[in-house]
């Protein structure tokens, strides 16, 4: 039944597509928007699905608890979208892109980073992020352009977050011995790697870089995923342990002809 689902919705997936990648942008935008008239709390919590999650020192936590619980403040954040990519279906995707933290409005910045914000459509045919995770002290962006990724995808497999699930253990298990091979057999040839210090790397030279300075001494821990109803996208988050500290990973995943292929990789390390 999933496997008819899915090929129904990949059929009409480009018009769908197309509309709802520009809603699911809109809804980034207004996110920042709601943020700078309001207040980041404010802005997380109107846009916080009930599921949502966000990330630190290696937990993933409820996003409206934990808003509730964090003071109004003056401090403003703000960003808005890079890259943006949606599943078939038009029911899910990602957003990404460079932010900065003032403590007021006319402030000098004091933090720079990329956020990268996986969102769904809920049941009441609103946009809603579902988890949240950037890097930090990323070089400043001049200026910037949206680039909407329009990778191909596949249909998705009859069981979408099983063999998703098996895909990120098998990454996992490869980058302990080899992350080079890891990275040559899962990255996709469209693909951001997001990493503290430095702005996403989209190209293979950048990427190569990157891939190169990712230790195979990181150790991961699944702690949740989701697919899209096409099963031709989906997201895995999880716990990093190194050198004696825990952090936090989040990678969106495509399903491709050969299979599932990294999309997007926020990893802090």
């Amino acid at each position: 039944m999933h496997k008819t689902i899915s090929i129904l919705l990949l059929l009409a997936g480009y018009n769908l597509s197309a509309q709802s990648v520009n809603e699911l942008v809109k809804a980034e935008k207004d996110f920042a928007a709601f943020a700078k008239e309001h207040t980041t709390r404010d802005a997380f919590l109107h846009f916080s699905d009930t599921s949502s999650l966000i990330f630190n020192n290696g937990e993933a936590l409820k996003s409206i608890p934990f808003w509730k619980n964090i003071p109004a403040g003056n401090g403003l954040l703000e960003w808005g979208p890079q890259y943006a990519e949606i599943a078939a279906s038009g029911d899910f995707g990602y957003t990404t892109g460079p932010y900065t933290s003032k403590k007021r409005g006319n402030d000098t910045v004091f933090g720079r980073g990329q956020y990268a914000t996986v969102w769904h459509r809920n049941a009441d045919g609103e946009w809603k992020f579902l988890a949240d995770l950037g890097t930090n002290r990323t070089p400043e962006i001049a200026s910037y352009q949206l680039t909407i990724i329009d990778a191909p995808k596949s249909t998705g497999p009859e069981a979408p977050e099983a063999s998703l699930l098996q895909a990120e253990a098998s990454f996992i298990s490869l980058l302990k011995t080899n992350p080079t091979a890891a990275y040559k057999q899962y990255l996709s040839s469209q693909s951001l790697l997001n990493r503290n210090f430095q702005a996403p790397a989209a190209s293979p030279g950048d990427q190569a870089t990157v891939i190169k300075n990712t230790s195979p001494e990181i150790n991961y821990l699944v702690l949740g995923s989701y697919t899209a109803a096409s099963g031709d996208m989906g997201y895995v988050y999880g716990r990093t342990e190194y050198k004696g500290g825990k952090d936090n990973y989040m990678r969106v995943w495509r399903h491709e002809k050969t299979g599932w292929k990294l999309a997007l990789e926020v990893l802090h390390h």
